[in-house]
């Protein structure tokens, strides 16, 4: 008797404090049993915060869409899975069998004229919380799990210096956030989270975390046809070759290691600037001769001088057509300050590798708030010392051209003999040439710069 009294006491105290409840559990308010995606025509970057049990492409995804490609980075193989849909053979291509929570997707509608509803159904009681700490180093394709709009400074980043990118479809570019501290981001162009927008992740630690429980599924292989292969030279390497596109990527472009672009009365600006993207192309002007042809790309808007007063990030978009920029392209950005505009520009050229950041750009000289004339021209041909030096299959050169001309660059072994030349026409301004050198020896070479009667020269030693 004494022993049931006290079970009872027990259970009252602990029913009291809490500890103890037999009622149903309340399912979280911003968790839901199903979800509808909107996505555009073209490129879409989206997450599932609900997925089905078993999420094959063709339970969750089926023939809703029409033709379209599915694209997502994996760790574990250094390269995308992709799927191909064509509605006319109902048939799925690829090497992407399942479809994950947390991770980002890109969608691209090929055919599609107007905008598509995808509709998922799923288990609440599965959803897990990713966070930007459970992700490795480097870059991730990541999508919230938490079923709701959150603001940027839920996020809590491992380190500062994380970058955050959101695809803006409008814009058809990236929009750019980066880490200050622990909770604390900045970004021009975005301040929330949206459970199905995915984002691309980049994290300065290197160490790798678990990000949820692993799915124990098996795919039915026997619904999908592995067409894909191997080809190095596309970011990535796995692909279709007829079917699949490699997505967009971003290129992080900054001046944090440089100088900053604007001054005011000597000290860094604190108002906002603006920079303009420009591509270089060119065309047969009226001499016959090719000539440079300015055509612009994007605008960004920078308040308060950026993330620090002067300074600037951006995040240029890459793809393979021709309404992004492309490897190869030569891009020049011109800044826009306080009372003027920079009348020189500083160029560079998009790299074929898989290099995401050139963060020190600087220009030739800095806008100055308070004279008309804001930016002062390079009034003399001057070649910087190349960087890596000594270099493994590439180095990158600057150097102020003071007026539009053709430009010369060939290097030289010790024994006069040339092992590279180009030329191209350049703009007036400060110039970033990458030069790959493939298939020289190692050993001491000369580079050579010319442009209107000007001559630079330059030492750079060559290592395997």
């Amino acid at each position: 008797m004494k022993k049931t009294n006290l079970f009872i006491a027990i259970f009252a105290i602990l029913l009291a404090l809490g500890v103890a409840n037999y009622t149903e559990a309340v399912p979280q308010e911003d968790v839901v049993g199903f979800w509808t995606i909107e996505l555009q025509p073209g490129y879409n970057f989206v997450t599932f915060p609900v997925l089905p049990d078993t999420p094959t492409l063709a339970e969750v995804i089926g023939n809703q869409l029409g033709a379209v490609d599915i694209t997502t980075w994996d760790d574990r193989i250094g390269g995308y899975r992709w799927a191909h849909y064509d509605p006319e053979s109902h048939q799925w291509t690829g090497n992407l069998f399942l479809l994950s929570r947390g991770v980002g997707y890109w969608f691209n509608l090929i055919d599609a004229e107007e905008a598509q509803s995808l509709m998922t159904k799923g288990h609440p009681e599965v959803y897990t919380r990713f966070r930007l700490n459970q992700l490795g180093g480097g870059w991730n394709y990541y999508g919230p799990t938490i079923g709701r709009d959150q603001e940027i400074t839920e996020l809590s980043a491992s380190h500062p210096g994380a970058l955050l990118l959101s695809w803006n479809n409008e814009l058809d570019r990236f929009d750019l956030a980066e880490s200050i501290r622990e909770s604390e981001w900045f970004s021009p162009e975005f301040d929330v989270l949206a459970p199905d927008q995915a984002y691309m992740v980049f994290q300065n630690d290197r160490s790798i975390r678990p990000i949820g429980p692993p799915m124990q599924l098996e795919a039915e292989h026997a619904e999908f046809i592995d067409n894909s292969t191997d080809d190095p030279s596309r970011d990535g390497g796995i692909h279709d070759e007829v079917a699949y596109v490699n997505p967009p990527w971003p290129l992080i472009v900054g001046n944090r290691d440089g100088l900053a672009v604007c001054f005011e009365n000597g000290e860094a600006c604190s108002n906002e600037i603006v920079l303009n993207v420009i591509r270089e192309s060119l065309r047969i002007g009226l001499n016959g001769n090719l000539e440079p042809f300015a055509e612009n790309i994007d605008r960004f808007e920078i308040p308060g001088g950026g993330i620090e007063p002067g300074k600037f990030r951006i995040a240029l978009t890459v793809g393979e057509s021709a309404q992004f920029l492309n490897p190869g392209d030569r891009v020049y950005l011109t800044v826009e300050g306080p009372r003027g505009s920079s009348t020189r520009s500083t160029s560079f050229e998009i790299p074929y590798t898989d290099d995401r950041f050139i963060p020190d750009v600087s220009f030739p000289s800095p806008l100055i708030a308070s004279g008309e004339n804001n930016a002062i021209a390079p009034r003399e041909f001057a070649v910087a010392a190349p960087f890596p030096n000594p270099f493994n299959d590439r180095f990158s050169v600057e150097f102020n051209l003071p007026e539009t001309a053709p430009v010369d660059y060939k290097m030289f072994d010790l024994q006069g003999r040339e092992v590279y030349s180009a030329s191209r026409p350049m703009t007036a301004g400060l110039h970033r040439l990458t030069i790959q050198a493939n298939g020289i020896s190692t050993g001491i070479y000369l580079l050579e710069i010319k442009a209107k009667g000007n001559r630079g020269l330059a030492k750079v030693a060559h290592v395997k």
